[in-house]
C-alpha cells in the first residue's frame, strides 16, 4: 500500500543499492512462499502493537552487531517462522520452496557453528548462546547457573 512502489520493490531497491541495514517487513499481507527469496530480516504482520515494534527494532539493532553468517541465519529463520504461522505442516512439506529454505537454514547453521569455534568453558558457551539469542543486555535464567567452578 506504499505510494509509487510496493514494499517488495522498496526492499529490492535497498538490496540492489547494497545499503547495509536490517529490514523488517511490516505488512497486512499474509506471507506466501515468495517471501523465501525476499531479503528481509523480520516479518511483522499488521497491526503490530508498540511493544512488538520496539522488540523487533531492538532485535534488528542487535543483529547488526553480529557477523554476516549469523545475520543471514536469523533472516532465513524469520522467513521460515512467517511461513509456519500461515501454512499447515502438510502444505509446508509439499512446498519445494519451503523444503529448500529448510535446507538453506541447515547449511547456514553449519556455517554459524563453524564460526563459533571451540568454546572452552560453560561460561563461554552460555555467553555465546546469550549473544545469539537476545543480546548482551538481556537477563536470562541461565545467569543463575553459571559459577566459577569449572566442574559446573
Amino acid at each position: 500500500m506504499l505510494p509509487g512502489m510496493s514494499g517488495g520493490e522498496v526492499l529490492e531497491e535497498i538490496r540492489s543499492r547494497k545499503i547495509d541495514c536490517r529490514v523488517a517487513m511490516v505488512t497486512a499481507v499474509d506471507p506466501g512462499f515468495d517471501i523465501i527469496e525476499m531479503g528481509f530480516d523480520e516479518y511483522v504482520t499488521k497491526p503490530p502493537d508498540r511493544d512488538q515494534l520496539r522488540e523487533t527494532v531492538e532485535r534488528l539493532l542487535h543483529r547488526a552487531t553480529l557477523d554476516s553468517d549469523l545475520q543471514k541465519y536469523y533472516s532465513l529463520v524469520a522467513r521460515r517462522a512467517a511461513l509456519e504461522t500461515e501454512y499447515t505442516r502438510r502444505e509446508l512439506d509439499a512446498s519445494e520452496e519451503y523444503v529448500g529454505l529448510v535446507e538453506q537454514i541447515e547449511t547456514q547453521r553449519a556455517a554459524v557453528d563453524d564460526g563459533i569455534g571451540d568454546l572452552t568453558s560453560d561460561a563461554d558457551f552460555i555467553g555465546a548462546v546469550r549473544a545469539i539469542m537476545d543480546g548482551p543486555d538481556d537477563q536470562h535464567p541461565l545467569d543463575e547457573d553459571v559459577s566459577e567452578d569449572p566442574q559446573n
